[in-house]
């Protein structure tokens, strides 16, 4: 594994972001993200030992985490401790046929009584993290298939 980790690194510097996944056993894949492996998990309901995240809470945590990032920067550049904050999210998912996430909301717990002007300069600045902003502005998603059929030098 040490060896794929090292090509992983090598393609990602080379190509921008890469992210690997990777199948485990039974509905387990791990995601490797620069040398480091997260095991997300399927809901209880489809048969997971609900041991990790599922990938959809993984999704939404990552928002939550961007949203604190850029929350603290702010705080940082004002000259206020963001010792104590927080970000809660919380979503929901389409009750239709196609699952999708239909709401987040989140909940930014600042540790410090700011003015109305900083409340919403910090509103505005977490508004345009690279996450919510990619969420609001769907990408583009390409999907490329290579099999055992693809000779590794096709890869």
């Amino acid at each position: 594994m040490g060896a794929q980790v090292a090509i992983a690194e090598r393609d990602a510097a080379a190509e921008g972001e890469r992210v690997v996944v990777r199948y485990r056993e039974g509905d387990r894949y791990e995601i490797g993200i620069r040398g480091r492996w997260l095991v997300p998990e399927q809901p209880v309901e489809a048969s997971s030992s609900n041991g990790g995240p599922t990938p959809t809470e993984v999704v939404v945590a990552s928002l939550a985490n961007a949203v604190a990032h850029y929350a603290g920067r702010f705080l940082d550049r004002h000259g206020l401790t963001r010792d104590g904050l927080s970000v809660t999210a919380d979503f929901d998912l389409t009750s239709s046929r196609t699952a999708r996430v239909a709401t987040i909301r989140l909940a930014i717990d600042v540790p410090v009584l700011l003015s109305a002007e900083q409340r919403h300069a910090l509103l505005a600045a977490v508004s345009h993290c690279t996450l919510e902003d990619s969420l609001a502005r769907r990408p583009a998603v390409h999907i490329e298939l290579t099999d055992g059929a693809t000779a590794p030098a096709d890869r």
